[in-house]
């Protein structure tokens, strides 16, 4: 999941440090307006004084007034005082140091107190501000490290951390799923693994029983002996099927299975196969219905593959419709699609076993008889086959009603 980050981080370290800047700025200006202004109002009171001979008060500083009053001209006496003579000023005592100073020098040691002040109020809101978001990032990562792929990284804000913290979340959504797969997957194989050993004990179990017959002399009489090459000819038949499924599954899981395809007429594809199964159908008691003639359905498919699907699929459907029933091969095409269905009026399919039905050598049937070739595999190899090639299948029956095995490919 890709995430595009609204405010950088560098971006908004830059805003902090022109706000602290510009805070500290302003308060130091308020400072030192406060400061002048009251220098000020000390000042004009001084002129004040001394334009009006207050000698209980010190006299002003001589340059502050010049200062102050110079640009309105200086004082002119009045006629009387010019008319008297002028008398020697008595001295005055020693003007003390003026107040403007001791503010000057207040102003000279608080602006650097406050300025420090400022900035380690600033450094500490910049530090937790952009620290917080990296601790949290941490902590996910040492859930994630522990094993703890629940855990998911709180999303704040629109910028980088944001960003990382997304992309770790979807990281441990994957890792979250594929530790299922995996799991899964080892679930399934040891269960194959299982059902193996379970398959192929039959088998060599009568290997074992008919040899040891044939060794031991039991089966002298022709027909005794026909009987147990006959069964052991059926059984290694058995084991072959059974290892090339094994074999065939094992490619697909991996997706090994060698595919090669191209565009073909599955009409015609299931005009043989429909043919290659009429004997079986005939001898099993069921009316395998013709493929509909109509115009070619193309498909790129490998056809030696969709052809193998088929034949398991109709195989299936004479083996267990049951006697009576009929079987068909119905296809059609639309805007949206083609499909193929193996469909048959048979007994169909209890529901409790629909969800399993593609299941390793899951049987709805229970009962084995020596005659029986199918290895449990089938359908799940079938379906492999035809999602390999971009389809789906999928099996929708009712019991008492019959079953439909649907293909489907999407048009292009």
């Amino acid at each position: 999941m890709s995430y595009a980050p609204k405010v950088s981080v560098q971006t908004q370290l830059t805003l902090a440090i022109l706000l602290a800047l510009f805070v500290s700025y302003l308060i130091s200006s308020a400072a030192m307006y406060y400061l002048m202004r009251r220098d000020m109002q000390e000042f004009r009171q001084q002129v004040r004084t001394a334009q009006s001979g207050d000698d209980r008060h010190f006299p002003p500083d001589p340059g502050l007034v010049e200062f102050l009053i110079g640009p309105f001209g200086h004082h002119q006496p009045s006629a009387d005082h010019e008319r008297q003579p002028a008398t020697p000023a008595a001295p005055r005592p020693a003007s003390p140091p003026p107040d403007h100073r001791i503010s000057d020098s207040v102003m000279a040691i608080s602006r650097p107190v406050i300025a420090l002040l400022l900035a380690f109020g600033i450094g500490a809101w910049l530090s937790r501000h952009f620290t917080q978001p990296l601790a949290v990032l941490a902590s996910g990562a040492r859930a994630f490290h522990g094993g703890d792929f629940t855990h998911r990284v709180p999303i704040t804000g629109s910028n980088e951390f944001a960003e990382v913290a997304t992309a770790m979340n979807d990281m441990a959504a994957r890792m979250a799923a594929q530790l299922q797969t995996l799991e899964d997957d080892a679930v399934r194989r040891q269960q194959l693994l299982a059902d193996v050993a379970h398959e192929l004990r039959g088998p060599i179990t009568t290997l074992r029983t008919m040899s040891g017959a044939l060794d031991d002399g039991v089966a002298e009489d022709p027909v005794r002996r026909a009987r147990a090459v006959q069964l052991m000819s059926m059984t290694t038949d058995r084991l072959h099927h059974l290892i090339t499924d094994l074999l065939e599954l094992a490619k697909l899981d991996l997706h090994e299975l060698p595919l090669h395809p191209q565009a073909v007429d599955v009409r015609e594809i299931a005009e043989y196969v429909q043919q290659s199964h009429q004997a079986a159908a005939t001898q099993a008691g069921l009316l395998l219905q013709e493929v509909a003639p109509g115009d070619p359905l193309v498909l790129t498919v490998d056809p030696n593959r969709f052809a193998q699907v088929l034949d398991n699929l109709l195989d299936n459907a004479i083996s267990y419709a049951g006697a009576g029933a009929t079987v068909a091969i119905a296809l059609t095409q639309d805007a949206q699609s083609t499909r193929v269905v193996i469909h048959d009026t048979g007994q169909g399919i209890p529901a409790p076993h629909l969800p399993f039905i593609f299941d390793p050598f899951y049987r709805a049937d229970k009962a084995r008889s020596p005659k029986d070739n199918h290895s449990g595999l089938g359908l799940r190899i079938a379906r492999g086959l035809i999602v390999a090639q971009g389809g789906t299948l999928e099996i929708v029956s009712v019991e008492g009603a019959g079953t439909d095995a649907v293909i489907t490919f999407p048009r292009a």
